[in-house]
């Protein structure tokens, strides 16, 4: 659902001069017309590259067969090892430890993003995910005692915080998240007092109310609807670590696609709300980018179809999925049962493809299909739904 209001009002006409204190909302406005800085940089790890290449190879040759189950779950340990940002000793043995304590909704290990490769059989044709496999046993060898991705926020929290500079770390998930905030303060060079005042770990939720920093971090590559967060009006420069040159397309199309939609929202003019530079962009044709097509192009978080979003602070969502999700899942208990074209009109997607990418992407452990091929929640979905009415 897409809403357009103008908001032109809160800025003064070209010729004019508006002086501070600006209300809040002015001031995240006022913050897009001159946005922060992107930068993608690059991670060098080649061993680490190639694996995560041939996975995404293994991604596109399923989905172009129409094997999207196989496609997934290539997708879903890409994107895992993409965005990790802390070795996987520590990540597994952090909710190894968590779940010996009775905690539920944990992510998953990396043993168990392998275990879903090699468990998985291709319907009718007897293929396996033979060669994925592979691509993660090497990568969970290469990134267990250290991470590349690691290692260089660690040197960018250092160096801005050592120049009095503050800085916030973005990751999708907020346990995952807990787990970096912990590692961080163990393998800064810096004071824990000055952590204190200088670092922020942030999620899709917490994100949006940070006050001002010098510099926000992404790891790898995000969801199309949180490239709106890369140009933050509170932020003076957005890095991206990547190691892979072939997403620095994709993320450059998803941060004009982001403020062309902030512009139609807003009804301000292109001058008025510019779209950022996106620095250290590869070579890499278009055609080459990153596997973005498994998500569809959702809108900027869950207030563009609710007023008031559940934070997840309060609902104890499961790791992994967001508010929107949630909302969605809500959604899809209503209308039950039902079917693509349905739930496409009601969260405004394009095409049932799209329908089918997001449910097995976002939702897989909260839907099925029943006899008749119709959507139907899992019971542990409903469950869900329920615990959070």
């Amino acid at each position: 659902m897409t809403h357009s209001t103008s908001l032109s009002g809160y800025f003064p006409d070209d010729d004019e001069e508006l002086d501070p204190p600006f209300p809040p909302t002015s001031t995240d406005l006022l913050g897009y017309t001159d946005p922060a800085d992107i930068v993608v940089s690059s991670v060098e790890a080649r061993s680490i590259t190639d694996e995560l290449k041939l996975l995404f190879d293994q991604f596109h040759t399923f989905r172009d067969v129409e094997y999207y189950g196989a496609a997934n779950k290539v997708f879903n340990a890409q994107m895992f090892f993409e965005r990790l940002a802390l070795p996987l000793r520590i990540y597994d043995e952090k909710i190894e430890e968590r779940s010996l304590e009775g905690e539920i909704y944990l992510p998953k290990t990396s043993a168990e993003y392998l275990e879903e490769l090699r468990d998985h059989r291709i319907d009718g044709g007897g293929g396996s995910l033979l060669e994925s496999t592979k691509a993660v046993e090497a990568l969970r060898d290469f990134l267990w005692d250290s991470c590349p991705m690691f290692d260089e926020i660690v040197a960018t929290i250092d160096e801005s915080v050592q120049e009095g500079d503050s800085v916030a770390v973005f990751n999708g998930s907020k346990k995952t998240g807990e787990l970096l905030s912990e590692a961080l303060y163990d393998e800064s060079g810096v004071d824990a007092e000055l952590l204190d005042e200088h670092l922020r770990v942030v999620n899709q939720d917490t994100v949006r109310d940070i006050p001002p920093v010098e510099t926000l971090v992404f790891c790898g590559l995000q969801r199309p609807g949180h490239a709106s967060l890369y140009c933050h009006p509170r932020v003076d420069e957005t890095v991206i670590f990547t190691y892979s040159d072939w997403m620095h397309g994709t993320i450059k199309d998803h941060v004009d696609a982001a403020m062309e939609r902030y512009r139609e929202f807003t009804g301000l003019p292109d001058h008025r709300i510019p779209t950022p530079e996106v620095h250290g962009l590869s070579d890499a044709e278009p055609d080459d980018n990153g596997p973005d097509p498994s998500y569809p192009d959702e809108q900027d978080g869950p207030e563009d179809d609710h007023d008031q979003p559940k934070d997840e602070d309060t609902v104890n969502l499961p790791d992994g999925l967001s508010s929107e999700d949630l909302y969605r899942l809500e959604d899809l208990v209503r209308l039950s049962p039902t079917k693509n074209s349905e739930l496409r009109d009601e969260w405004g997607l394009t095409s049932g493809k799209e329908v089918y990418q997001y449910l097995a992407s976002n939702l897989s452990e909260y839907y099925r299909r029943n006899e008749e091929q119709l959507i139907v929640p899992t019971g542990h979905g409903r469950d869900l739904v329920e615990e959070q009415s």
